[in-house]
């Protein structure tokens, strides 16, 4: 992502935002705040809507397995 950034300077970009489709901080997350850009978006699960969808997939895909290894 830095050779992007350093890239979009070059052809005069004065202003680089970064959309940070990660779910949470992390070594990716660092990362993108690493290569230069003036704004990283926050990881999605910050958002508490994310955040509910990400546990509710969670739970409804245990429940699965639980049900699949109960049937066998």
């Amino acid at each position: 992502m830095a050779d992007v950034v350093a890239d979009l300077r070059r052809r005069g970009a004065r202003r680089i935002a970064i959309a940070a489709y990660l779910l949470a901080d992390g070594l990716f997350y660092r990362t993108l705040h690493r290569a230069g850009a003036d704004f990283v978006t926050p990881p999605l699960c910050r958002d508490p809507a994310v955040a509910g969808l990400v546990l509710r997939r969670y739970e409804e895909a245990s429940y699965s397995v639980a049900t699949a290894a109960g049937s066998r």
